[in-house]
């Protein structure tokens, strides 16, 4: 399991890093993603100012190769700001998030 607190906004959302695995969760072009640049390996397509909970899907395109079925569940009620990605296929999607900078020093 693991916790994110919001980070500096992207795209007017708070953006998360999980410092044991370098895998980030944030929103672009549209969608929540968790991964890398161009690598991911979950989307949601939910327009909300935070992550949805529930909703997440295997990403259709620039999918990592590890990315499995189940998709994770968001849990966002932790002390800090804290969230939580569990019980994602993919293990190492999975645990503590932390708030990240802004991409490329933009907020």
């Amino acid at each position: 399991t693991g916790f994110s607190e919001p980070g500096e906004p992207y795209h007017g959302r708070p953006m998360f890093v999980n410092r044991v695995t370098g895998l980030s969760l944030w929103f672009n072009e549209g969608e929540w993603r968790i991964g890398k640049r161009c690598d991911y390996y979950y989307v949601n397509k939910s327009d909300q100012d935070t992550p949805p909970r529930t909703g997440w899907i295997i990403a259709d395109k620039r999918r990592n190769r590890g990315a499995v079925s189940p998709a994770p569940t968001i849990n966002m009620k932790l002390p800090d700001g804290c969230i939580d990605v569990l019980f994602a296929g993919a293990s190492n999607v999975n645990g503590v998030y932390e708030p990240d900078e802004p991409y490329h020093g933009r907020p």
